[in-house]
């Protein structure tokens, strides 16, 4: 009988078969195991990506809330541009309005106008935008970020972001809140975080947003130089030329209006754009509840499509579509933006805002206001009254005690003011303007020098009296006039620029600071001159001179204060902060110390002896950080910006 025992070589080969099985069995199941444990760290580190992406879309803004009862300087007093409105909205029977002054509030017949102002813990003077939500009424500033209204106070919300405060627009689309702003895109508020809105679209750019119109299912985003970006039911669209500069947006139903300098253009909603209103420079759009469509434009005019008509696509040959607008009204400035409600229409312009539902414009009501609100020169007469001089030209004056500025009848259409001077030899105040010199007494008096009167520059930033002269700084050298002689000097007789900003008298000397320098005269000679260096002049550009018993005084642009010793030395003062701009002609002594006028800090307080005291900033509620003049008159400290006029009391100064 054969034996059953298998051969030696059979029995080594079902080894090796075993063992290879068990080997690939022990690579599938590792195989199975990493797979898994590889899922698990991909799906880990796509929530960690998640939530750091969710992270990054969050906005963390520094939030406070200030009762509007109580004013940031008791005392205080502030003018601005009220007349300047950048938008409306109706508010408990009355309307809210953005101005450049606060946020206007006109209540029903009968009841006082109230304005919000920097004063009362508004973030920066000028309002740029409304938008009514979670019973709040939310306001965008320019500079200042956010601000809501609600139960009597303000509500603050500040972007440390870049771009992220200077707001440009306001839309409520849904639960959201969406905010425009100019360098920082968009973002949302969704009524407990606040979020960035993301770009996805090809060639989608919404840095610097111009406009924001609310969609059905969405929001539509229109920028300065990118076009309109419509996010809308989950998917982006970009329309780009002739989109690319929106002033405007609107909706009509299911319509896209999209305002430009150049005409109004209609994208509907399969994406077909066409143009319903040719050679316009539209900046505003509304929508009436019977449908028709109103377009501010830039002169003031109010156009009007009515209901039921449509834009139609012009045959190629036409070139152009015949407008279906009719002008509706003709306001005095440049329309901003329109609200309705309740069957009224109000129009917010450069010149006011407007009821528009009667048959002629009605101003709404107004408080007092100065004309313009760039105010670029102060200066006291002794009288006491306050003259203010506009960046947009004119001249106004403010009786002493007084809170009502009177245009001086004789400089109401003088240009761009850059300083005033009271002159005590010949009773008038000097005005140094873009178009030449002007001297008034307020009333009759005045006398005019221009280029074509023997000035060497047209554009004078400076006058100052020396004894029987008047030395005048322009952009083309310095003028000199004596006994109604005028002479000139510039870089050819020695001058480090032609560009002269300021001038002061010291130690029986002229220094005269320019773009490119500080030089010392006598009479028409240069002496000499000093540039910038490590222990000398801070910076080249000279801006603003003040003498003081222990030296002279320098105002830069960039490197901020130094003091020019009686030995001829130069010590930075203040120390801290040892550089920022100092703003032309801008410096001012107050009792024993100084005060400066900064491009982007507000006002600097500083000791007029370095190393006696720090400086202190003087910010909060200017309304503005760009001080462009400063005036005192002992009890008013008088600070003039790119928002109007504070009078803060000398005697609440830190």
């Amino acid at each position: 009988m054969p034996s059953m025992t298998p051969p030696p070589a059979a029995t080594a080969g079902r080894w090796v078969v075993i063992a290879l099985l068990a080997g690939g069995l022990a690579i599938a199941l590792f195989v199975q195991r990493f797979r898994v444990g590889l899922e698990v760290v991909t799906e880990r580190a796509l929530e960690v990506a998640r939530h750091e992406q969710t992270e990054l879309d969050v906005l963390r803004p520094e939030t406070r809330i200030r009762g509007a009862e109580k004013s940031l300087w008791p005392g205080a007093w502030q003018l601005g541009c009220i007349a300047e409105s950048f938008d409306a909205v109706s508010d408990a029977g009355g309307w809210a309005l953005a101005t450049s002054a606060g946020l206007l509030l006109v209540p029903a017949a009968g009841k006082p106008v109230r304005l919000i102002d920097a004063l009362h813990g508004l973030p920066a003077a000028r309002v740029s935008c409304l938008a009514r939500y979670a019973d709040a009424l939310w306001m965008g500033t320019e500079g200042g970020g956010l601000a809501a209204w609600k139960d009597g106070a303000l509500h603050l919300c500040r972007f440390h972001d870049p771009g992220l405060d200077r707001v440009t627009a306001l839309a409520v689309s849904g639960d959201r809140l969406y905010v425009g702003t100019f360098g920082g895109g968009v973002f949302f508020h969704d009524g407990r975080t606040f979020r960035r809105f993301r770009a996805t679209a090809p060639g989608a750019a919404i840095s610097r947003v111009t406009a924001l119109c609310a969609l059905r299912s969405g929001i539509a985003i229109g920028t300065a130089e990118h076009g309109v970006l419509v996010s809308e039911a989950g998917s982006q669209t970009v329309f780009g030329a002739p989109f690319d500069r929106v002033t405007a947006l609107g909706a009509q139903g299911d319509d896209l209006l999209v305002g430009t300098p150049y005409a109004l253009q209609r994208i509907d909603r399969l994406g077909h754009a066409s143009t319903d209103l040719p050679d316009a420079h539209v900046t505003a759009i509304g929508t009436l509840p019977d449908g028709a469509v109103l377009a501010g434009t830039f002169e003031g005019e109010v156009l009007r499509l009515e209901p039921g008509r449509r834009s139609i696509r012009p045959p190629a040959e036409s070139g152009a579509n015949p407008s279906l607008y009719h002008l509706w009204r003709k306001l005095s400035g440049s329309v901003r933006a329109f609200a309705v409600a309740a069957g009224k229409v109000v129009a917010a312009t450069g010149a006011g805002s407007f009821r528009l539902d009667g048959r002629e414009p009605a101003l709404l009501a107004q408080a007092p206001g100065l004309r313009h609100p760039h105010v670029s020169a102060l200066a006291l007469d002794p009288q006491g009254a306050l003259w203010a001089g506009y960046f947009d030209g004119g001249v106004d004056r403010l009786e002493a005690d007084s809170r009502v500025p009177r245009p001086v009848a004789t400089l109401a259409q003088c240009p761009g003011v850059n300083h005033l001077r009271w002159d005590a030899r010949s009773g008038r105040m000097l005005i140094s303007t873009l178009h030449g010199f002007f001297a008034s007494d307020g009333a009759t008096g005045l006398r005019r020098l221009r280029a074509a009167d023997g000035l060497i520059g047209e554009n004078v930033s400076f006058t100052l009296p020396v004894e029987d002269r008047l030395l005048f700084c322009t952009e083309k050298g310095l003028s000199v006039e004596t006994n109604g002689r005028i002479e000139s000097i510039s870089v050819f007789h020695g001058l480090p620029n032609n560009h002269v900003f300021c001038a002061a008298l010291h130690d029986g000397r002229v220094g005269a600071g320019t773009l490119g320098g500080l030089a010392f005269l006598d009479g028409l000679q240069v002496l000499r001159s000093v540039t910038a260096s490590p222990k000398g002049l801070p910076a080249s550009w000279v801006t603003a001179l003040l003498s003081l018993p222990g030296g002279l005084l320098a105002g830069t642009y960039g490197g901020g204060c130094a003091l020019l010793g009686p030995d001829g030395t130069w010590t930075p003062h203040p120390e801290k902060p040892s550089r920022f701009e100092v703003n032309p002609n801008a410096l001012l002594q107050i009792g024993n110390r100084v005060a400066a006028g900064t491009l982007d800090r507000g006002v600097l307080l500083f000791p007029a002896v370095p190393g006696t005291g720090p400086a202190t900033p003087l910010l909060e509620g200017l309304g503005h950080p760009d001080a462009t003049a400063l005036a005192c008159d002992g009890r008013f400290l008088y600070v003039a910006t790119e928002a109007g006029i504070t009078a803060l009391p000398t005697a609440a100064l830190p």
